[in-house]
Formats: structure tokens, sequence, C-alpha cells
């Protein structure tokens, strides 16, 4: 069997935290490629910090990013309302974009909190 050395085995049991493999399973292939069980979850751990920091990092972007577009259709309004009209196509379409920066605010306050709730491959999300 191909033995990898230590820095290949490392980068590719961190390719498989970041992809959202099970910790247990990249513990296996760790131990499957000759570490003992206590350095192979040593590793793991370490890398699971990392993904944890990462999501929490990408949580802090999308509260800061939902905040500021929840903002637009309230500085449209105050707009409109300075300017004596209100046209409710273009004030819709900035109520819209409130209510997507609500969902971003809701789902980054989630990755801020609750880390771990979030599966599957972190290049799968542009703000990570």
């Amino acid at each position: 069997m191909y033995q990898l050395n230590r820095d290949q085995l490392e980068t590719q049991a961190r390719a498989k935290i970041i992809w959202g493999e099970k910790p247990e399973t990249v513990v296996v292939f760790l131990m499957s490629h000759g570490l003992d069980g206590n350095e192979a979850w040593g590793i793991v751990q370490e890398m699971q910090a990392e993904r944890t920091a990462t999501i929490r990092a990408s949580g802090v972007k999308k509260i800061i990013v939902g905040v500021v577009l929840m903002l637009v259709p309230v500085a449209a309004y105050a707009a409109f309302r300075h300017a004596g009209i209100l046209p409710i196509k273009i004030f819709g379409v900035t109520i819209a974009v409130g209510v997507y920066g609500g969902w971003k605010l809701i789902s980054g306050i989630f990755n801020l909190v609750f880390p771990e709730s979030e599966q599957g491959d972190l290049a799968d999300d542009p703000e990570a």
C-alpha cells in the first residue's frame, strides 16, 4: 500500500474535514496510514477547530451584510418621504432586499452560535 508522508497526510485530512466528512472517518483514515489513535484524534480536533473558526468568521460576515441590507428599505423610505414620493415598485424591491438581509442575518447568527450545525463542504459557501 502507498504510504503518504506526514504533510500529505495532514493535507488530505484537512481537506476531508473542510469537505464535511465526519471526524471519526478522518481519524480512521489517519490511523490507516500509520498514525496512532491519540495522535489522529489530536490532529482532527485541531482541524475541527479551524473549521469552526472559518464558519464563525463567515457568520460574522453574514451578520454585517444582513444588517446593511436590512437598512436598505429604511433608507429608501426616508429618501422617498423626503422627496415627497413613494414609488411602489422600487420600494417593493428595497423591501425584498431587506428581507434577504434578514435571512442573511439569521443565517449568520446560526453560523456564529451553532457552527457545528453547518454541514457539507465549506467551499460551497462563498462567504466562508
